[in-house]
């Protein structure tokens, strides 16, 4: 093999290998392998960068903004609830949900379209007392058939025709793929609800909803009482982490209307102390038999209202919305304390 091969074998595997650890976003990991493949001489610099403006990519961003235009207007959940709800029984439910994806991946992204009715698809299902998996799987599949009827539908229909464009100096137009991709998504969507769906793994609805919104742990705020044993022992002495009846994770420490978050399994504790902090039920159980003491909501919102009115620490409850600019961003990365003064507990 030749330096060259062996070079871009090389970035194409560590590449796969940083896809599969997850640990990096993967638009990074994919710019450095290809400067890394300019590095080793295999891509050519004057070129390296050509592909940002090639017509299948600009297509697919110029979809995707479509599709988020469409999610964002709230005109497509609409229509699909109504479909939805006038639908009786289950499989008229299944049928017009699987043919509104095949319907909407054709004059929009396959992917954004199955993105959209995601979250619709689990409503209905939990409406109906039906097991979502029967739902979501044939959705999947829809969205895919759906995506081969028209030019956009699906960034390998934008591609090839970029290609015979290239190679026969005429593109595919919008609809010259809509008689075999309509036959074939037609055919498809009629199998998966007829005899596809009943090859679905047909789990319990009851026990996946619980198990959807089954919380593992809790977030609660304990005190040091007056007679607590724990006065003067560090959080420590509430035993060890990770067992069942061990201690919970304590985040932070509220003292004088001051936070402590450094040391904190050292930090000697004191009469009247807060503690935030999360656990399983049989943690916090434990933690409040070791004589901590529980603070019941009403109790601490006047708290709050005390550190509020002091004006030196004051502590809130705050809910990211979706499609947030902080989503998929760190702590370290928004940098609260040095932009606004605050403190993420």
């Amino acid at each position: 093999m030749t330096f060259d091969q062996i070079a871009i074998l090389a970035i194409i595997v560590g590449a796969l290998a940083a896809f599969i650890w997850g640990r990096y976003r993967i638009d990074l990991v994919a710019v450095v392998a290809l400067l890394l493949s300019v590095a080793a001489g295999v891509v050519d610099p004057l070129t390296a960068f050509a592909g940002f403006g090639h017509p299948a990519v600009i297509t697919v961003v110029a979809v995707l903004g479509m599709s988020a235009a469409l999610t964002r207007s709230g005109a497509v959940g609409v229509i699909a609830e109504r479909i939805a709800q006038r639908n009786k029984s289950d499989r008229a439910k299944t049928f017009s949900l699987i043919g509104l994806a095949g319907l909407m991946s054709s004059v929009m992204n396959n992917v954004g379209a199955l993105a959209l009715l995601m979250p619709i698809t689990l409503s209905v299902a939990r409406k109906a007392g039906l097991s979502p998996s029967r739902l979501l799987m044939p959705l999947s599949f829809a969205s895919l058939l759906g995506g081969m009827i028209t030019l956009i539908g699906t960034p390998p229909n934008i591609i090839i025709a970029d290609y015979r464009q290239k190679v026969t100096g005429e593109a595919f137009q919008m609809f010259d793929f809509l008689p075999v991709g309509l036959a074939v998504a037609v055919v498809g969507i009629i199998y998966l609800v007829f005899i596809g769906i009943r090859l679905v793994p047909n789990r319990r609805a009851n026990d996946e909803g619980k198990r959807l919104f089954e919380l593992s742990s809790y977030v609660t705020e304990f005190r040091i009482p007056a007679d607590s044993r724990m006065i003067g022992q560090s959080i420590r002495a509430l035993g060890e982490r990770g067992e069942e009846s061990g201690r919970p994770t304590v985040l932070a420490i509220l003292r004088d209307n001051e936070r402590l978050v450094r040391r904190l399994t050292r930090q000697p504790l004191a009469e009247g102390d807060l503690l935030l902090a999360h656990g399983s039920a049989e943690q916090i159980e434990a933690a409040v038999q070791k004589g901590l003491e529980l603070i019941d909501a009403k109790e601490l919102d006047a708290i709050k209202s005390d550190m509020a009115e002091d004006g030196e620490l004051t502590v809130v409850e705050a809910v990211m919305p979706p499609r947030a600019w902080i989503e998929g961003r760190s702590a370290a990365m928004l940098r609260l304390r040095s932009r606004y003064g605050l403190n993420l507990l």
